[in-house]
């Protein structure tokens, strides 16, 4: 299986400062990219900016595929993928992920990567190593996109006193998100439970089809990183939607009018030089929950 090129480990010294990541300017108006570039400490200084934007935008190649009415491929009629994809149906991350992301009509396939367009500026750079090709060894590519189970990414501590105690939770994952707080009977009647609720998201890769194209929704790092490595088709699921506020919740640097244009931003471009390369500060996922004591007048 594919590995993350920084091992997680309990301790937090272990962790990278910093990410190389993609950022995907060739497409986008200069005032934009400009106060990107400042916002991300590439520049602050306005012609070099400028020159750097003008690069970008010069490296675009013409499109060589037409990103209208792509043809989504059935997996290949062999053994073990067809074993795989009946055994991932009924999984429960595919049926958690069906229940809580899916809202129309889907489909399990083989998506196009150089048809893919990106609705995501920023994409790490080296977030897999070891990426295995469909050719060489297509079942660990499905478990990379299409996952049966879930790989937990985290620790955690509880600490305790006199007047508090609760649990703390950090993941490297952004995966995680906190769900509900509710407050419970059992079947001590003389007992009460505060229950709060985490969910982790499947890292499935996710495509959306609207106007007659494709949209990568989740899974920038590996479908680049496949496309990289001369695999052409990924695994995903495929979501029939009717708004493109269903594809994108707004990104700085991309929006509807780009996406439906003549040369819209492709997934393909991310490792060309329509985009440059800088360095974000890393960020974990850090999670508290706690009950304190203390006395209030009546």
């Amino acid at each position: 299986m594919p590995t993350n090129p920084v091992a997680y480990d309990e301790d937090a010294e272990t962790l990278p400062t910093v990410e190389p990541t993609q950022l995907l300017i060739a497409f986008s108006p200069f005032e934009r990219v400009f106060s990107a570039l400042r916002r991300h400490r590439v520049t602050e200084d306005r012609s070099r900016a400028a020159e750097i934007h003008a690069a970008a935008r010069d490296s675009v190649e013409p499109l060589d595929v037409d990103v209208r009415n792509p043809t989504v491929e059935p997996f290949p009629d062999t053994d073990p993928i067809q074993s795989y994809i009946p055994a991932f149906r009924t999984s429960k991350v595919y049926e958690s992920f069906v229940a809580h992301r899916i809202q129309g009509p889907h489909e399990l396939g083989m998506v196009p990567i150089s048809q893919l367009i990106a609705v995501q500026s920023l994409v790490g750079r080296d977030a897999y190593t070891d990426m295995p090709t469909w050719e060489d060894d297509p079942i660990s590519v499905l478990e990379l996109t299409l996952p049966k189970k879930r790989s937990e990414e985290g620790y955690h501590a509880t600490f305790s006193g006199e007047k508090s105690a609760g649990i703390e939770l950090t993941s490297r994952t952004g995966n995680i998100e906190f769900d509900d707080v509710k407050l419970t009977r059992t079947a001590d009647p003389l007992e009460r439970q505060v229950v709060f609720s985490l969910r982790a998201r499947p890292h499935i890769v996710r495509v959306m089809r609207w106007r007659d194209r494709l949209f990568l929704k989740n899974g920038y790092h590996r479908t680049a990183q496949l496309y990289q490595n001369g695999t052409g088709l990924v695994p995903a699921i495929i979501e029939d939607v009717d708004s493109y506020a269903r594809i994108s919740k707004g990104d700085q640097l991309i929006y509807q009018e780009m996406v439906l244009s003549e040369r819209p931003p492709l997934v393909s471009d991310l490792h060309t030089d329509a985009a440059i390369t800088i360095e974000r500060r890393a960020k974990n996922k850090f999670f508290k929950f706690s009950c304190e004591i203390s006395e209030v007048p009546r």
